[in-house]
């Protein structure tokens, strides 16, 4: 006989999560998470991208890698025509209870997701889109708030991201812009 085991139960705490961006004009990106003594690594350098974890290292390929691409463009939010991504308003919608522009994001490879801005900053408030994961196709919310100035632009200090069921809260401790980084972080060993 199949069913649900009643008398299992499985919890996961990760009592401390450390992860770093880094950036550096024109497309390279370099994101380490650490999380319960495990490392994982995306980088991006140009047309190339790679993650590593515990598990190995393995290319980004496909809509994927089109993906990264665009999110290791550091102006990407400034021109996304370059990167073949058109924005389309949709209208408006409610978030947290108040009006926010619902923009509808076409991109290269006709897949689409959303994102929505406040209409009296115009900062972005939500991203939605539908992401692959062993569950299948699911729906990841990111909610951007408490931005804070920086050398003169706003960047959001607090991020809420969730998909199914899961439910990520990040704390921006630190942004430093200009910060001459070495070429050597984002390069792609073969």
């Amino acid at each position: 006989e199949s069913g649900v085991n009643q008398y299992l139960f499985e919890f996961a705490n990760i009592r401390e999560q450390c992860s770093w961006v880094h950036q550096k004009e024109p497309d390279k990106l370099l994101q380490i998470i650490n999380a319960g003594g495990m490392e994982q690594k995306v980088i991006v350098n140009g047309d190339s991208a790679v993650t590593i974890s515990p598990m190995g290292k393995k290319e980004i390929t496909g809509e994927m890698l089109e993906e990264m691409k665009i999110q290791a463009n550091i102006y990407a939010d400034l021109d996304y025509s370059k990167m073949g991504v058109k924005p389309v308003l949709s209208g408006m919608e409610k978030i947290n209870g108040k009006d926010a522009y619902k923009v509808e994001m076409l991109m290269p490879d006709s897949t689409k997701y959303f994102e929505y801005y406040d209409p009296e900053t115009w900062l972005k408030i939500r991203q939605v889109r539908t992401v692959s994961s062993p569950m299948g196709q699911v729906e990841q919310t990111t909610d951007l708030s408490d931005y804070k100035e920086v050398e003169g632009l706003k960047y959001p200090f607090k991020i809420e991201q969730s998909m199914g069921p899961q439910k990520i809260e990040i704390t921006v401790s630190d942004i430093k812009i200009n910060q001459n980084l070495d070429n050597k972080l984002f390069e792609i060993e073969k």
